[in-house]
């Protein structure tokens, strides 16, 4: 299957404090489509702290519906190879996906 910038696909996503285990969760695909065989994903959690690196996904942002109530960290990012992809959700829309990106790249802001 083709994967596009913008879609929410499950993904084995590592734990940071340690690498050799990882949870299959939702990730929604960053990079643009010229990426050959990786893409740059950011973890979708149901958990929802109200912190200011997390992105709402509403019904409005989405192709189809989440199982649950869901946001975007943007700050939880990871490369990874697409055959390591295994189904795909939905799709965020145009305008959800460049706030996203936005919020991801806030979190490089020089202070």
């Amino acid at each position: 299957m083709k994967y596009k910038q913008g879609d929410i696909v499950e993904v084995p996503f590592p734990f940071s404090d340690d690498l050799t285990e990882f949870k299959h969760r939702p990730c929604v695909i960053i990079s643009n489509d010229n990426m050959k065989d990786e893409v740059i994903v950011l973890k979708v959690s149901g958990v929802i702290k109200g912190k200011p690196n997390e992105f709402l996904l509403t019904d409005q942002h989405l192709t189809s519906s989440l199982p649950k109530q869901s946001v975007v960290i943007t700050d939880g990012v990871l490369k990874i190879h697409k055959d390591y992809i295994y189904r795909k959700y939905s799709t965020v829309n145009e305008t959800a996906l460049k706030q996203i990106i936005f919020n991801h790249v806030l979190n490089f802001e020089i202070k």
